[in-house]
Order: structure tokens, then C-alpha cells, then sequence
């Protein structure tokens, strides 16, 4: 199994804008997207004390578009993922994230380190060529029947956080 510090990036969220008092997340439909909605309500919810918590998902992608262009000022969003929308429809990743970022008058913030020059801050990203490497040698452990109780629980970490100036600036 695998584990994504999702409480690392929000912090650095609320390092970067001390003042964030709503942090919105996008989430989208997908099965796996679900997981990703579990795992960042667990790992968001010792947030709730200092933010409140938005959670955009079970949502088309006009209707995500709306919600972000109806934020306020002061929030933050944070793009975890959103490949499928509520009605089905699937969209490349990039897409959801750059109609978001066009929407929304509020800074965005994301996982991945594709998604840096994409519309989002930056931070601690995860990076995708690290992910894959890593998810194929469990698989190759899985398949060589080295999986089960003994599998390795893998942490993948995150980069040193780093940022696009020209969305700090905005």
C-alpha cells in the first residue's frame, strides 16, 4: 500500500497564506477519486480547528466551475484530483485544473509536480516519475507473489516545496 502526506501540503497551504480561514478541495468522482476524498478527509480533518473545510466533489464540471468562481475572497483552493465528474464525463486532469484556476479569483494549490506552470502555487508536490517507478516495483513484487502481510507499506514523498512565481504574485 501506499501513503501521501495530504497534511504536509495543507500546511504549506496555510504557511504560504497564514490569513486562509476556508480551504476548498476538489475531488472528483471517480472510484479512485473516493479513496483520494477518504484519505484527505482523514488526513484534513485536524484542520477543521484553524479552517473550515469545503469539500467540492459529487459535482459536474460546470457545476465545479460555478463553486470555484463563487468562492470569496480569503479561501485557498487544494486540487487533489478530478479525472471524472458526477455525471460520469471524464476529463483530463489538466483540464479540471485550468478551468478552476480560470474560474477562481483565489489561489490554487495541487499535489503533482506536473500540475506547477499548470495554475497552482506549488508547495511540497509529488513527483509523478517517483510515483510510477515506485508503483511498478510493487506491482513486480505483487506478481513475483511477494505481496500479502510482508507487502511494504510506501510512503512517497514530497519534493521540496516549490513555487510559480506568477501565481504568488496573483
Amino acid at each position: 500500500s501506499a501513503h501521501i502526506d495530504i497534511s504536509r501540503m495543507a500546511a504549506s497551504i496555510l504557511e504560504v497564506l497564514p490569513e486562509t480561514r476556508t480551504l476548498a478541495v476538489v475531488v472528483g468522482s471517480s472510484r479512485t477519486e473516493q479513496f483520494w476524498l477518504a484519505e484527505a478527509r482523514a488526513a484534513l480533518a485536524p484542520l477543521a480547528s484553524r479552517v473550515q473545510l469545503v469539500w467540492l466533489h459529487g459535482l459536474t464540471h460546470q457545476q465545479l466551475r460555478s463553486r470555484a468562481a463563487a468562492l470569496p475572497s480569503g479561501p485557498a483552493i487544494f486540487y487533489v484530483l478530478f479525472n471524472v465528474d458526477a455525471a460520469g464525463v471524464p476529463l483530463e486532469n489538466e483540464r479540471a485544473l485550468t478551468d478552476v484556476r480560470a474560474a477562481a479569483s483565489v489561489p490554487v494549490f495541487g499535489m503533482f509536480d506536473r500540475q506547477l506552470g499548470a495554475g497552482i502555487v506549488g508547495g511540497p508536490l509529488l513527483e509523478l516519475r517517483t510515483m510510477g517507478t515506485l508503483s511498478g516495483q510493487l506491482a513486480s513484487r505483487m506478481l513475483e507473489g511477494k505481496g500479502g502481510a510482508e507487502a511494504p507499506h510506501l510512503m512517497l514523498e514530497t519534493q521540496p516545496p516549490v513555487f510559480d512565481w506568477r501565481e504568488l504574485q496573483h
